[in-house]
C-alpha cells in the first residue's frame, strides 16, 4: 500500500489512510514540496533527490534512530539537523548504532575517530572492527587483537589474550 502524508498547521500525519486512521508520526517526513522533520520544515531541500533509509523489519529502538535520518544532495541530516562532514551520496547504515560514508565510521553521529570505512563491520551486541581495531558502542577497546576477536555471548567477547565484558578487559 502506498504510504501518504499529510500535513497541517500543527502536525505532520504519517500513513494517512483516512482522516480516522491518522497517527502523529515524529520524525523525518515529507509532502510533495518539502521535507519536514516532527512540524518543522527542513531547509530547501529537493523532495525528489531526498531518500530515508529502510526500516522495516528492524527492531524498534533501531528503527526509531534510523528514522531520523535523511539523505538529500551533498548533505546527511538527522532529526532535521545537518551533520557536518558526511556524504549524502555514500552515507549508508550499518547496523546497531552505527553508520558509515566513504570517508567516516558513526557511532550515534559523533565520528569514530582513525576507523577505516572500507573495511568496518558489524559484529554484533554493539561490537564492530575494522582492519585495525575493534570497537564496543563506538569506543576503541584498547589492545584488542582483530584477527582473534569473537563473541562469547550477549555480555562478553574475546580474544586470544582476554575476555572483555561490554568492551572492557577483564
Amino acid at each position: 500500500m502506498k504510504k501518504l502524508y499529510a500535513v497541517t498547521a500543527l502536525f505532520v500525519f504519517f500513513n494517512v489512510y483516512s482522516a480516522q486512521a491518522a497517527e502523529i508520526y515524529e520524525g523525518p517526513c515529507r509532502d510533495k514540496n518539502s521535507i519536514y522533520y516532527n512540524i518543522e520544515k527542513i531547509g530547501n531541500i529537493d523532495t525528489n533527490k531526498a531518500k530515508f533509509f529502510e526500516t522495516e523489519g528492524m527492531d524498534e529502538e533501531y528503527r526509531n534512530f534510523v528514522n531520523g535520518y535523511l539523505m538529500s544532495g551533498e548533505a546527511v541530516y538527522y532529526n532535521g539537523e545537518k551533520l557536518p562532514g558526511t556524504d549524502s551520496g555514500t552515507f549508508d547504515y550499518v547496523s546497531d548504532f552505527y553508520t558509515k560514508d566513504k570517508n567516516n565510521v558513526y557511532y550515534n553521529n559523533v565520528k569514530i575517530k582513525n576507523s577505516d570505512p572500507e573495511t568496518f563491520e558489524y559484529i554484533k551486541y554493539r561490537y564492530a572492527k575494522d582492519k585495525n581495531s575493534v570497537y564496543y558502542s563506538g569506543r576503541k577497546i584498547r589492545n584488542a587483537d582483530v584477527k582473534t576477536f569473537e563473541i562469547v555471548d550477549f555480555y562478553r567477547a574475546k580474544d586470544k589474550n582476554k575476555y572483555y565484558m561490554h568492551g572492557e578487559a577483564e
